[in-house]
């Protein structure tokens, strides 16, 4: 366009320092400017795209949805992505993003100042959890360099890596253990270097130990009730529970008017009970291990009143009787990770801290006598429930019911996937693909 000014200019004997504006000035001589041409049908196109009601449109939100789970945004990209972030992911999804139309149409509104509004056609497409973002607590440069093993861990919201009083921040083992998660790879060293970079930025310099938040996160993230669990895992024991080698177990006994959690190991596991061999804890609540050492007698020993055994220990002298369904298994994995020390036959259960444990069975205590306090982070599971009951085959219901907290886009497709389902009950429906499941046997569904 440039060499066309100049040429239009010299034929004219117009000076080169003309203003540009002689030109294309409709009160002048109305030469269109083809960059703006081109800029004006492109976006025209777009917006054409993403409000369309029919075939077209439904694609679009399908690759709306693609790069909302490729740059593991929390809503819909046209709205939540900002130019400087658009440089920043292309650099981090190089392959991905290569000559990407969706991703140079919003980068080119977003260049131009172009803002879309919210109707029933353009949605935010919102994953509904928790209140922060992950990438609002932690410095934009840390969030992005480590951004590839913030996706594996599926941590989008700061509650995920937060114990339920959101005071102090979880350890990665614990993080690992969670309903969300879905990293597999048995290269954990990527994902451990960034865990240790995100650590620094939000543990208190002065409550390492303790694993307090620094006071900067804890006021972006402020205070408020859990009202379920976050995505942990509590195992409970049944009557078919293998014993683990080394593994703790503990649980709830009635003490008087008080509920105590009593830890130890599998003794006489029976259908409706189990006894358990008491091990004291020597550790602070706050380390980051359990030192679990064996009873040698206290005021919990029911070893008088439990009754003749299939196998006694005589080196037990201390044990317990626990209704079954109130025992957990201590770690969440088929082996236990517990090191025994034998000169003082006591054993280290290392990365896990006793406080958060008790906070989780604390807070499960709390919905079990009290319903009314637990609530899904996405209010709309809820609507789901109710619905559902009137259906008998339900394949989505099936599958999300499973992962209700788990804060993952995949689910989140499923749930409004669910929503028009259940609204169109009875109609025709029609599904839409892209070519992204071009030869993947997608053409042989009826």
């Amino acid at each position: 366009m440039a060499k066309f000014r100049i040429l239009f200019k010299h034929k004219l004997k117009f000076m080169k320092t003309t203003p540009n504006s002689i030109v294309h000035l409709k009160e002048m001589f109305n030469v269109k400017n083809i960059e703006d041409n081109q800029l004006q049908a492109k976006t025209t196109n777009f917006i054409l795209q993403i409000n369309d009601k029919n075939e077209l449109g439904m694609i679009t939100k399908i690759r709306l949805y693609n790069l909302q789970q490729l740059l593991f945004l929390n809503d819909n990209p046209i709205y939540s992505l900002r130019e400087k972030d658009i440089i920043r992911y292309k650099k981090i999804f190089t392959t991905q993003l290569k000559n990407h139309y969706i991703l140079e149409c919003i980068k080119m509104l977003k260049t131009q100042n172009f803002s879309i509004a919210i109707n029933d056609t353009v949605d935010k497409m919102e994953i509904i959890g928790g209140n922060i973002l992950i990438k609002d607590i932690l410095p934009e440069e840390i969030y992005f360099d480590n951004l590839r093993s913030i996706k594996k861990l599926n941590i989008m919201f700061a509650d995920q890596i937060l114990t339920l009083d959101g005071k102090n921040l979880l350890t990665l083992k614990e993080i690992l253990g969670k309903r969300f998660k879905k990293f597999f790879s048995p290269n954990r060293s990527l994902i451990e270097k960034s865990w240790k970079i995100i650590e620094d930025c939000i543990l208190d310099n002065n409550e390492v130990i303790k694993r307090r938040i620094s006071i900067e996160a804890r006021n972006k993230i402020g205070t408020s009730f859990a009202h379920n669990l976050k995505g942990t895992i509590l195992t409970k024991m049944n009557s078919n529970s293998e014993p683990i080698n080394n593994g703790f177990i503990f649980g709830k006994k009635k003490l008087y008017n008080d509920i105590i959690l009593v830890y130890g190991k599998n003794y006489n596991l029976g259908s409706n009970n189990i006894v358990l061999e008491h091990y004291i804890m020597v550790n602070n609540p706050d380390d980051l291990f359990m030192g679990l050492k064996k009873c040698l007698g206290c005021f919990l020993d029911e070893t008088s009143t439990i009754g003749p055994l299939e196998r006694i220990h005589k080196q037990s002298n201390c044990l317990v009787n626990l209704r079954i369904e109130d025992v957990y298994f201590l770690e969440n994995y088929l082996h236990s990770h517990a090191i025994i020390i034998h000169e003082t036959d006591s054993y280290i259960v290392p990365d896990i801290i006793q406080s958060h444990i008790e906070s989780n069975i604390w807070h499960e205590h709390n919905f079990i006598i009290e319903p009314l306090l637990f609530k899904q982070d996405d209010i709309r599971l809820n609507i789901f429930e109710s619905n559902m009951q009137k259906s008998t085959q339900n394949c989505i219901e099936k599958y999300v019911k499973k992962e209700k907290f788990n804060k993952n886009l995949s689910i989140e497709k499923l749930n409004v996937i669910n929503y028009k389902l259940i609204q169109q009950l009875g109609e025709q429906i029609f599904v839409y693909i892209d070519g992204s499941v071009i030869n993947n046997g997608t053409e042989n569904i009826d």
